[in-house]
């Protein structure tokens, strides 16, 4: 079993605990983002083929995720062990993807497999230790906003220092480069981490389910809410994959990327703290259908754009941005909050690292959905693509993300609104 301190929330305590986000943070937007663009461009490989590879690391953590989280719980004395020895391979891993020394495709699947695990095995560890630190509901919005937070600033480090990188030195340097200052973050995360854990965190005995326990915990989880995140993240997942694209080759904009991204991200902190205020005073789904309708509302509007529409779309950016924090911020918030109420704390971190499944499954059918696709229709990165290959793209990167986001309002609406669901930990 696990005890937690119940006492107020410490300024210098949450700073301990969410700077471990940063890193994580930093290191996923290389991994998922540029390292596909990286070997498409300066390798020659196809599209279909970095998404089959995706797809296939995707179904490794199909296995993966649920076992890191039965692990995590099984072995909660050792979680600071763990962070440390997850953060030291994801380090190597990093530097490894953007450094191949054998064929590429191979190598980029070798690699992004090692990195991608870790980043796997972090990401459940801090989430689940943040939710095991107090059963407050307003503890648990708060936790979930700062540690989000500083996972908003390491995406807006990562997004910013590649084109300051790539302005001063060439491609293989600059990736060095991140690789530095990530092992810096990771370093100081992982000892400011190590810190708040031994502080805050008490395990006062060996966790001792089996398998058959935790299949039977994930049972319990609510299908409906599963199902309205699995298709918020897969909306939301699409343009991820596909904005390098649209940037560069609809927009004609590749030197604005670094803008667009940094202003998506900062937008999204600087609302975080609102939509923390806002769930707190008026529910956690109604804020959450909220944001969904709002990231429609101003995402629908990159579906519109073309060449050199660089200001329409940096609205689209700070628009869209400002609904990324409840979704950020709400479901872990929730799920928090439901196993403390239903007394599955020994579960914890295996029903984060179901929402980390989801989130990761998002992304890999949204690799092996968009880039096919648009490859179907003629388009070629980094090339003069006919006008019905841009328009596959427009409809892929904008259009049908709206239309999912709106699925999943739509169920969030009639499964936890209509039906006047409890809103406080009852998914």
């Amino acid at each position: 079993m696990t005890s937690q301190p119940e006492k107020s929330l410490q300024p210098r305590s949450l700073i301990a605990y969410g700077f471990l986000a940063l890193p994580i943070a930093f290191a996923g937007f290389p991994l998922y983002i540029l390292a596909p663009d990286f070997y498409a461009v300066h390798y020659n490989i196809s599209l279909t083929s970095l998404a089959g590879i995706l797809l296939f690391l995707r179904l490794c953590d199909a296995v993966q995720d649920p076992l890191f989280g039965y692990l995590a719980d099984r072995y909660r004395t050792q979680t600071r062990s763990i962070v440390i020895s997850a953060g030291l391979i994801l380090s190597v891993a990093f530097l490894s993807v953007f450094n191949p020394i054998s064929e590429p495709l191979i190598w980029f699947a070798c690699t992004m497999f090692l990195a991608m695990s870790c980043y796997s095995l972090l990401s459940i560890l801090l989430g689940s230790s943040g939710a095991l630190w107090s059963s407050d509901p307003a503890h648990q919005t708060f936790i979930a906003s700062i540690r989000e937070s500083f996972g908003l600033i390491g995406l807006i480090i990562a997004v910013t220092l590649p084109s300051v990188f790539n302005a001063f030195t060439d491609v293989q340097s600059a990736y060095l480069g991140l690789w530095i200052i990530l092992t810096v973050f990771l370093t100081g995360g992982i000892l400011s981490f190590y810190r708040w854990h031994k502080k805050n965190i008490v395990v006062t005995s060996q966790q001792s389910y089996s398998l058959k326990d935790l299949l039977t915990g994930l049972r319990q989880a609510s299908k409906k809410f599963l199902w309205v995140y699995a298709i918020s993240m897969f909306a939301s997942s699409i343009p991820a994959v596909l904005v390098i694209f649209y940037v560069r080759d609809l927009l004609d904009a590749e030197a604005y990327l670094g803008l667009f991204l940094l202003l998506y991200f900062v937008s999204g902190a600087v609302f975080m703290s609102l939509w923390r205020r806002l769930a707190l005073k008026y529910g956690k789904y109604q804020i959450w259908c909220a944001s969904m309708l709002l990231a429609i509302i101003s995402f629908i509007g990159a579906f519109f754009l073309g060449t050199g529409d660089i200001l329409f779309y940096a609205i689209v950016c700070i628009l869209s941005g400002a609904a990324l924090g409840a979704d950020l911020m709400i479901p872990p918030a929730l799920l928090g909050e439901d196993m403390h109420n239903k007394g599955q704390t020994d579960h914890m971190a295996a029903h984060y690292a179901l929402l980390a499944f989801f989130t990761k499954g998002a992304l890999a059918f949204a690799s092996i959905f968009a880039l096919p696709a648009i490859e179907y229709f003629g388009f070629v990165p980094d090339y003069e693509n006919s006008a019905d290959a841009l328009f596959s793209l427009s409809v892929t990167y904008a259009l049908i993300p709206c239309v999912l986001k709106a699925l999943s309002a739509f169920l969030l609406y009639k499964n936890f609104l209509l039906s006047s669901v409890t809103l406080r930990g009852n998914l």
